[in-house]
């Protein structure tokens, strides 16, 4: 199972507070792995919210945060494919 570690990213993306969140940096620098995570705990533990993340094209994020969404899911035995239909990740308890 892959262990993701806590970056500078990781830190300062978990700190935001505000509704609508921008991350920059140079290239490598773990921002979508970062975001990713943020995501999934925020999905885990919040009901009823509504998360996007967006990108340049839909294969560019099929290759790019789709791919490492589904990447960290799998390591971490989250990933259930009952909850994923078009692009959309369904967390329990919605």
């Amino acid at each position: 199972m892959a262990e993701f570690q806590d970056t500078t990213a990781t830190k300062r993306i978990f700190s935001l507070k505000k509704r609508i969140r921008a991350v920059s940096g140079g290239t490598s620098a773990s921002k979508t792995i970062s975001i990713l995570v943020w995501c999934i705990d925020y999905g885990q533990t919040s009901k009823g919210e509504v998360m996007t993340v967006v990108g340049e094209s839909v294969p560019h994020m099929n290759l790019g945060s789709i791919r490492d969404f589904k990447n960290i899911m799998v390591a971490q035995g989250y990933w259930d494919d009952t909850k994923w239909a078009n692009n959309t990740y369904t967390f329990e308890g919605g």
